[in-house]
């Protein structure tokens, strides 16, 4: 609980708790302000810890809450709004995390104080997707199959995805409020068993994806279960746990996969007290660290015989008298280790060392001195993971071969759009840089983050070599910009010009049961699709297969295209051939048209069901009798119908004046029980035609912070 009293009416007080509250009459009568749920009102962030008024002011104030920062500029008024401002604001309070196995892959889990468990698919500091909510508590990525994904609420609430992550249901029975707030848990890659604690001498077993859940008494163990470590040692087919507990104990159970029951073996000793936060295991199950999150105590244990003698590694070291939170093996040379601690990550390039030698060091390069939860590595690269209490989630490649490694803001963009490249390499020294042609800059020998344009579109391979020698290449595709119009010979019947359009499908596409990166081909089509207006060339969701059962939308992006004649009597008009093989007149799956005139930042469908503006428009929306499921577009409106060849036009009277880009999108959902063995769709013959006295050229003009609104005529 928070009071504030404002800094000029002594009878306006603000206080905060699970929401914010307000009195104006000294205290006499309070009234809530802000709303967790956002049904109520204005919503802000639940737990509210900070009041600030902006010097001078009495009206303009920011909040602090487990959701970040929130301002009011009206704080006095009857109802005051509030907006959210964390763009930007980096600290997260992160218990867990969960990495893709994937070498040099941007996918990871991390669960949140608070603010639930969230979904990474890109390098740097970004947006995230918030996948379950609630308390985002320990969060596992099958390590021998990505598609299968774990997070968890507190107790024992857990949350399954077999989709990669798109899509989570409970695993076994919601509303479980056995075990720990924040329950310890580990996952058995090899035997898909997730173990989580329980009672005080009790763990859970489940079987993953099908939630069957089995409890495991754990003799010779007492006290709080407060940490679960599969052995990546066990035996082929079986599971040997190692728990820790509140009184300090690290108990040994083989066979923890069988039955109700497992006799445990104390292996810590009576010097080992505190609550255990993290057993790891270096060559083999005989060299053992156990960590312990507690002040005055000694925090870090150290065995190299199986825990028959043990060696305190924390004071005389080096190391603040500070809690542990977790420990690693540096894979490829186990002298080394890091670990998590309450002022960040420290490390020793030789946990043998004798008492007398002072080994740990901060290693914080980059990284905050905050409190550190978590450390996972992944194998098929050595990329470590730490989830910080305060700062988000870092990576490094400290036990990484260097490797070179670049991304880019955009995979399709468009004549004179700036595209960030930034550099995601491991254990870099230097940079040299090709951007590809048409491009500047051309070269750059710096880091960077890089802003690129190009004056010629096309696919262009950006090249990075660092360390003089180590190679990352990246095609990306700059679509044109085209003076309307656009006819079948400028590469509209698809025969010539094939770079002036381009596909992408979104990740769990090709992840997890979906069709591939590229689901649109362009070229001659089989199967049951095969009529064509041109020649001999279609782009088609696949040319020779059915579609396959996944969630996913897949997209075919056109030219830019200059629509600068704004007099009355013009129009410009869309005109394409479409063909499709559809399931049900909802789903499985359909096709939108969506339009953006500010260079794909921001996608709009374009017209409705039945639109009067069109010809052979969408036939399903929410007027249409049939209306598209929700899971495949929100707004319902699309194609999903059978058509060979069929004319379709829509007037583009309403975007003159505009520069715009369009692109087709292929909704699939998985929530169907069947008819996804049909051919998808095929788009021939595509066009942009305009009638009018003048105007009809356009100068091309660069692309201001990739936003631009309207076209200038030449």
């Amino acid at each position: 609980m928070i009071l504030l009293v404002n800094p000029t009416d002594a009878n306006h007080v603000l206080a905060g708790g699970i929401d914010v509250h307000r009195t104006t009459d000294g205290g006499s009568s309070w009234t809530s302000i802000s709303y967790w749920t956002g049904g109520c009102g204005e919503y802000v962030h639940a737990d509210v810890h900070a009041f600030a008024y902006k010097p001078g002011s009495s009206d303009e104030m920011i909040v602090g809450s487990d959701g970040g920062i929130d301002m009011s500029t009206n704080i006095r008024a009857a109802t005051p709004n509030f907006s959210n401002k964390n763009t930007g604001y980096n600290v997260t309070q992160f218990y867990s995390v969960a990495i893709d196995p994937t070498a040099n892959s941007d996918n990871f889990l991390a669960g949140a104080q608070d603010n639930g468990s969230h979904k990474f698919s890109s390098a740097g500091v970004n947006s995230t997707t918030e996948v379950t909510g609630g308390d985002g508590a320990f969060c596992f990525i099958d390590q021998d199959d990505a598609c299968t994904q774990i997070t968890s609420y507190v107790f024992n609430n857990f949350f399954v995805s077999t989709d990669g992550g798109n899509s989570f249901s409970d695993l076994g029975t919601d509303g479980d409020n056995t075990g720990s707030f924040i329950n310890p848990a580990d996952y058995h890659d090899p035997m898909n068993l997730l173990y989580s604690s329980n009672t005080a001498t009790t763990v859970s077993k489940w079987t993953v994806p099908a939630g069957v859940r089995t409890d495991v008494n754990i003799s010779n163990a007492t006290g709080i279960v407060t940490h679960i470590k599969a052995s990546p040692y066990s035996p082929a087919n079986t599971t040997t746990l190692y728990i820790g507990t509140s009184n300090g104990e690290v108990v040994r159970a083989p066979n923890a996969h069988m039955g109700t029951g497992v006799t445990g073996t104390v292996i810590s000793n009576g010097s080992m007290v505190g609550s255990v936060s993290s057993i790891e295991f270096g060559a083999s199950e005989n060299e053992i660290i156990v960590t312990y999150s507690n002040y005055g105590v000694q925090n870090v244990w150290y065995s190299s015989n199986g825990g028959t003698s043990w060696t305190s590694k924390d004071s005389g070291h080096g190391l603040p008298d500070m809690p542990v939170r977790w420990a690693m093996f540096n894979p490829n040379n186990t002298n080394e280790v890091l670990i998590a601690t309450e002022t960040g990550v420290w490390s020793t390039d030789d946990i043998t060392a004798g008492a007398a030698t002072d080994f740990w060091e901060p290693s914080n390069t980059g990284l905050a001195n905050t409190r550190c939860d978590m450390l996972q590595l992944r194998a098929s690269d050595n990329l470590v993971a730490v989830a910080t209490h305060g700062r988000g989630l870092f990576t490094t490649g400290i036990f990484s071969a260097p490797t070179a490694k670049l991304t880019t803001d955009k995979d399709i963009a468009y004549q004179g759009q700036s595209i960030t490249v930034t550099d995601a390499s491991s254990g870099a020294t230097s940079w040299s840089w090709n951007f590809g042609t048409g491009a500047t800059p051309t070269t750059a020998n710096t880091q960077g983050p890089h802003a690129v344009t190009y004056s010629s579109a096309g696919t262009k391979t950006i090249t990075l070599t660092i360390n003089g020698a180590i190679v990352a290449t990246k095609d990306i595709n700059v679509l044109p910009q085209i003076t309307a119009p656009y006819a079948l010979a400028d590469g509209g019947n698809f025969e010539v010009n094939p770079t002036h359009f381009a596909a992408a499908t979104t990740a769990t596409a090709s992840a997890c049961g979906g069709s591939g990166a590229t689901l649109w081909e362009r070229g001659t089509p089989a199967n049951a699709i095969t009529t064509l207006a041109s020649p001999s060339n279609g782009w088609k969701t696949d040319l020779d297969a059915d579609i396959t059962n996944g969630t996913y939308e897949s997209y075919l992006y056109t030219p830019l295209f200059n629509l600068c004649d704004t007099d009355v009597a013009a129009t410009y008009t869309l005109r394409f051939r479409k063909s499709m093989e559809a399931g049900y007149c909802n789903g499985p799956f359909a096709v939108q048209v969506q339009y953006s005139t500010d260079f794909g930042t921001t996608w709009q469908t374009l017209g409705s069901e039945n639109d009067p503006l069109g010809i052979n428009w969408y036939d399903r929306g929410p007027s249409a009798g049939c209306a598209i499921a929700t899971q495949i577009f929100a707004d319902q409106k699309g194609f999903a119908n059978n058509y060979t060849n069929q004319n379709t036009e829509y007037n583009l009277q309403n975007l003159k004046g505009n520069q715009v880009a369009f692109r087709f999108v292929f909704g699939v959902s998985s929530v169907f029980p069947d008819r996804y063995n049909r051919d998808g769709f095929m788009v021939d013959n595509f066009e942009v035609d305009y009638s009018g006295s003048g105007c009809n050229t356009c100068a091309i003009t660069a692309v201001s912070a990739g936003v631009q609104t309207a076209c200038v005529p030449a």
